[in-house]
């Protein structure tokens, strides 16, 4: 008839979602080792340790299909929630070749696995010289990688600064902007002066922080003015509050360069005496 199960019933109309037409809606390279995939709806992207999420890089394959290649996908960016740039082990072909994105064990954003179809084929990359400022400006956006370590303990006390590893038994990295908030909270944390070479590197913020009322202005804006040394950082802003005259919250809000949604980090400790 039209309305129940069929045409117009589970559809973008009716009880199906955006998803069931293609979750995969555009896939490009933006540099040599450099995939962007733009999908349907916003998935799950909250952990990039837990496969199906889609920050975590087992949950993705890229490969060259004429050449029947895996190019291995190391680091996953968030550009916006529902944009992401796959970096890659090997570099793309050429553009007369295939290429191919998988996210079949991507999961929606209440954590539920999707139905097919989720992959995407695209041409390779052009020439080097045929590159312009934006595609080496994303080239560069995922160039800065670390190790995966939290730097402060989860809701059960443990996992402080322990080192993550992958399901292939070795380190996971982190990038993008995760990255980003990790530098953040160590330049926040690190006793200015603490690095020889670096002697305008950090805050000193710690527990048991001696601070006084009258500092607010002044330490919101030196904070700001740490946050934006960092290179991805394009601009700042801090906000330093008093918590019931025990303990003291900050707050950073950040706009990156190559990275559309702004982050936010916030730190709290007791105050000294």
């Amino acid at each position: 008839m039209g309305w129940g199960t069929g045409q117009w019933g589970q559809s973008p109309w009716g009880l199906g979602t955006i998803f069931s037409a293609n979750h995969i809606v555009n896939a490009y390279a933006i540099a040599n080792r450099t995939v962007r995939v733009t999908l349907a709806a916003t998935p799950l992207a909250k952990d990039n340790t837990i496969v199906g999420d889609a920050l975590d890089p087992n949950t993705w394959t890229v490969r060259n299909v004429d050449e029947d290649e895996d190019l291995t996908v190391l680091t996953v960016g968030q550009y916006n929630a529902t944009t992401f740039d796959l970096s890659l082990l090997k570099e793309l072909g050429s553009i007369f070749e295939t290429q191919e994105v998988d996210a079949t064990l991507l999961l929606d954003s209440g954590g539920l696995p999707l139905g097919p179809p989720q992959t995407f084929e695209f041409p390779g990359l052009l020439a080097d010289t045929d590159e312009d400022d934006t595609t080496r400006q994303a080239a560069r956006q995922l160039t800065s990688t670390d190790i995966a370590n939290p730097p402060f303990a989860d809701s059960t006390g443990a996992n402080g600064g322990t080192l993550v590893i992958n399901a292939g038994g070795d380190y996971r990295n982190v990038t993008g902007p995760d990255l980003v908030k990790k530098l953040i909270i160590r330049r926040l944390t690190t006793t200015k002066g603490a690095f020889f070479h670096l002697p305008d590197y950090g805050m000193g913020f710690r527990p048991k922080w001696v601070f006084y009322p009258s500092q607010l202005l002044t330490l919101q804006k030196e904070i700001a003015d740490q946050v934006a040394l960092e290179r991805e950082v394009e601009s700042a802003t801090a906000t330093v509050t008093i918590l019931s005259g025990t303990s003291v919250s900050v707050t950073v809000n950040a706009k990156l360069r190559n990275y559309q949604d702004p982050i936010s980090v916030t730190l709290t400790a007791p105050i000294g005496f």
